[in-house]
């Protein structure tokens, strides 16, 4: 007959051995990929807010090459037509600045806020030399 203590011993190292090894993969198995899944969900909706930032972007500079084009055409053929398409280049400008900067602001870049406000202001300057801006749409400058 066995004594006690050999068996306690057996049953020890069989729960050391086996079963704890056991509930720790066990547990391990399923917090890992649920944290994976959360952080891949976060760098997923980081991406496509950047990729919307980046859309926008292109609109705007497509913006402000449209209403160069446009008052360029009607300082040349002083076209009513080209004085309409200027205006809508310029709500167009203002739509995607007021886009941009708000997703600007949210990312918390303030590198990126800068050359943004730059930029507009830049824009502005050239658009006031111009004679179309002194005329058309004066609208708020960029947050600043």
């Amino acid at each position: 007959m066995r004594p006690k203590i050999f068996e306690k011993r057996i049953a020890q190292k069989i729960y050391l051995g086996f079963v704890l090894p056991l509930a720790v993969l066990l547990v391990a198995g399923i917090l890992v990929p649920i944290f994976v899944w959360f952080s891949l969900e976060r760098f997923h909706a980081d991406y496509q807010e950047r990729q919307l930032l980046v859309a926008r972007t292109d609109t705007l500079r497509n913006a402000a090459a449209s209403i160069d084009e446009q008052a360029g055409n009607l300082r040349r053929f002083k076209d009513p037509r080209f004085r309409q398409e200027l205006f809508d280049a310029r709500l167009t400008y203002r739509d995607a600045l007021i886009e941009v900067q708000d997703r600007v602001e949210s990312l918390a870049a303030p590198g990126l806020r800068d050359a943004l406000v730059r930029a507009d202001r830049s824009y502005r300057a050239w658009f006031q030399s111009t004679g179309e801006g002194r005329e058309l749409l004066p609208f708020e400058p960029v947050r600043q």
